[in-house]
């Protein structure tokens, strides 16, 4: 008998200790990755709003001595600003997490593009207008015969309705002559090689939910069958205080070298420009990231390391003092001596 119930203590500090792990991932995880707010935060607080879109852009060959990565960067970041990719980004992440969630049954969002056409040529216009004013007027009325090569400005045309001429919108520009939708990501909206994260998502929360009831219930058990209750609940604070201070450990250590951490060997970009970019974009997510979810780890592990401690020191100090206390003096039943003697005969 007391081999099998120490085999099921044994068995129930592992899961125990499985267990609790397991939950104190699972709310670190509700709290930061499935939290759409706490994503959001992040894309404010990591700059990525204010770089634009101006990490995309490539140098090219159309007006490559006037019209450079530089400019369409400029125009971009004019016509594009933080708050317009702030409301349309949020759009986007409450797509995603309405089908993460279960609520759609696939990610759809529409951002209408299209609209800022005009303003984007604009703002390029506005910008070439500052170089084709500094440029000699052609010597002959056919003006430059490479508009790829602009080294002239026509004669009798002013810089401003040439540069207007230049950059007015083509039908076939199509990342401003339609809407942005999930269709351009996803290669036709294909979502089946990412079917399995809903269901992810939702294992997720029944973690969250579900273990500590079992936490609880082996947490009982474990108290149950110990041959002392005190030094049961003691053994069990003791347990939960190591386990959770083994991942409050990973979450400091998370916080202290998530500063640290360079993502530039992960990037592969066609350009050194544009893999700077994207580096320095993935590197202030990282950075605003991962302290958030160690911080978030560090606080469910130490608030259970907490608890566990008090438990098993609680407990201990129960039952040294319960081992100290004086044993009740055992007395002795009192007996009637005269009734018990046997009388002795009188004599004559």
């Amino acid at each position: 008998m007391n081999i099998l119930l120490a085999t099921v203590r044994g068995l129930c500090r592992i899961g125990i200790s499985i267990a609790l792990s397991a939950w104190i991932v699972s709310a670190t995880v509700q709290a930061t990755v499935l939290n759409r707010d706490a994503v959001k935060g992040w894309l404010v607080q990591s700059g990525v709003y204010d770089k634009g879109l101006s990490v995309q852009i490539q140098p090219g060959n159309a007006g490559a001595s006037l019209i450079g990565a530089d400019m369409l960067q400029k125009a971009f970041a004019k016509t594009f600003d933080s708050t317009y990719l702030r409301a349309n980004g949020n759009r986007v992440i409450d797509a995603t997490y309405d089908w993460l969630e279960g609520k759609t049954k696939a990610i759809t969002f529409s951002i209408p593009v299209q609209d800022k056409a005009n303003d984007f040529a604009q703002n390029m216009a506005d910008l070439l207008e500052v170089k084709l004013a500094a440029l000699p007027v052609c010597s002959s009325r056919m003006g430059n015969p490479d508009v790829n090569n602009i080294t002239c400005l026509p004669r009798g045309v002013s810089a401003a309705d040439y540069a207007r001429e230049l950059t007015k919108p083509s039908g076939s520009d199509m990342f401003l002559s339609a809407p942005l939708t999930q269709d351009m990501f996803t290669n036709g909206g294909a979502f089946e090689q990412f079917s399995w994260l809903p269901a992810s998502v939702q294992a997720t929360h029944v973690l969250f939910i579900g273990l500590p009831f079992v936490l609880l219930v082996l947490g009982g058990l474990f108290v149950l069958v110990s041959p002392d209750k005190i030094v049961g609940a003691s053994r069990l604070g003791r347990q939960i205080a190591i386990s959770s201070t083994i991942t409050l450990v990973g979450g400091i250590l998370l916080l202290i070298a998530a500063p640290s951490i360079d993502l530039g060997n992960t990037i592969d970009a066609t350009s050194p420009q544009q893999a700077a970019a994207i580096k320095e974009t993935v590197n202030a997510l990282a950075h605003t990231i991962l302290p958030d979810f160690g911080r978030a780890l560090s606080l469910y592990s130490g608030l259970l390391a907490v608890v566990g401690g008090m438990l098993w020191v609680g407990m201990f100090v129960w039952h040294h003092k319960r081992s100290q206390l004086p044993l009740p003096e055992l007395k002795a039943p009192e007996t009637d001596t005269q009734s018990t003697l046997p009388e002795t005969p009188k004599k004559d």
